[in-house]
Formats: C-alpha cells, sequence, structure tokens
C-alpha cells in the first residue's frame, strides 16, 4: 500500500482499535497514532536463536509491505506466559488442569458424577492434606489420577538453552517420583478423612505436561 494511503485507512478506525486493545491489554504501552504504530511495527528484526519473526512492516520508499504471518508471530511470541508464580501462572494452570479433565472426559475414561466431584479437591488422611486431585478418570474398577504440570514450551527451551531444559526435565521428573509415592499410599489407604475409592481394583497414576519434555 502507499504509506499516505495506510495512514489514512489506519487513522480512519484508530480510536476503534486503540480503545480494544486498551482493554484487551490493560496497563500497556500503545503508540499514540499510526505514525508511531507504524515506526514501532518496523523496529523488530527479528532472530534466529530462538527463532523469531522479522518486522511486520517493511518499507520501500513511499510504499508500505504489512507481512501479516510475522504480525501474528510477533503476537504469539509477546503472549507468552511468564514462566513464574503467582496469579498468571495460577491461572495457567488451573486452565491447563480443565482442558486435560476435558480430554479424559471425550473418552471412555469418563468419571461417573460420584468421583467428578472429587476434581480439583484436596484429600487429606489422618488431618494430613495429601494433595489435590487436577484431573480423574474411571475405567471397570481402575482409578486414574492425573497430576497437571503447565509446564511453559518458552523461547529459551525451543533453542536449547541447556539451563531451561534441564530444569524442566529435572521438574518433571521429581514430579512423577512424588507422584508414584502418592499413588502407592493411596493404594496403600483406600479410605481416607474426606475420600472412600476402596471400590476401585486398581489405582493408576500420570504425570501430565502440554508437550514431551
Amino acid at each position: 500500500a502507499d504509506r499516505s494511503e495506510f495512514l489514512k485507512a489506519v487513522d480512519d478506525h484508530w480510536l476503534e482499535a486503540f480503545d480494544m486493545a486498551s482493554r484487551i491489554f490493560p496497563g500497556a504501552e500503545l503508540p499514540a497514532n499510526p505514525e508511531a504504530l507504524l515506526n514501532a511495527a518496523q523496529k523488530d528484526v527479528g532472530s534466529a536463536w530462538p527463532l523469531r519473526a522479522g518486522p511486520a512492516v517493511r518499507t520501500e520508499g513511499s510504499l508500505v509491505c504489512l507481512d501479516a504471518y510475522a504480525a501474528t508471530q510477533q503476537f504469539q511470541t509477546t503472549l507468552e506466559f511468564p514462566d513464574d508464580t503467582g496469579d498468571v501462572a495460577n491461572a495457567r494452570g488451573a486452565h491447563f488442569e480443565a482442558g486435560v479433565q476435558m480430554v479424559i472426559d471425550e473418552t471412555k475414561w469418563c468419571p461417573r458424577e460420584e468421583l467428578r466431584k472429587f476434581v480439583g479437591r484436596e484429600i487429606r488422611f489422618q488431618g494430613t492434606t495429601l494433595t489435590d486431585l487436577d484431573a480423574l478418570g474411571e475405567l471397570e474398577g481402575s482409578l486414574l489420577i492425573a497430576s497437571c504440570k503447565s509446564k511453559i514450551y518458552s523461547a529459551q527451551y525451543d533453542a536449547g538453552e541447556y539451563s531451561v531444559v534441564r530444569n524442566q526435565a529435572s521438574a518433571v521428573e521429581k514430579a512423577v517420583d512424588e507422584w508414584h509415592r502418592l499413588v502407592d499410599f493411596l493404594r496403600a489407604h483406600l479410605l481416607g478423612d474426606n475420600y472412600d475409592f476402596q471400590r476401585f481394583g486398581r489405582i493408576l497414576g500420570v504425570v501430565v505436561v502440554p508437550r514431551v519434555v
């Protein structure tokens, strides 16, 4: 597009777009006008390691080229979840747990209502909290309990940064060991303070992550 035509087209919808972006991303520092947007969109030159798309806007003389693919990739990169604790991590974890339960519900392991009420609930034995049950399933006398770990596939992980890959691998190994110990305990103690799994002849425990670590 011609630069002046592009700026006019953007200006015609600027207030609407600015208001929408402000509501979706409260606190974000947004360009003040179409010209500032155009300049900002040309600054990110991308990266080969970790792989990140180049600028969403390229110019040549009075012409402006809009790269929709690069814009989409940059948008996804910008919205990458931070690998931290707190409200954001809790929201991400809860969403992943709900997703795992949804997948189980679409299979023959879909739990009956009697068991479903335990999803997300903490279970206790002799006054001690054992764990909260992220996702559950049952089939022909077998109980499936899933521990959901919403590990982030970050740009650093994608690039193979040693410490990031090692930390994720170690975290998953630790989670598997801890979950095996918990499952062994539940097999030996089918009746607790607020749970009764005596009707199940077998208990299976799995740790679920969004993708292979």
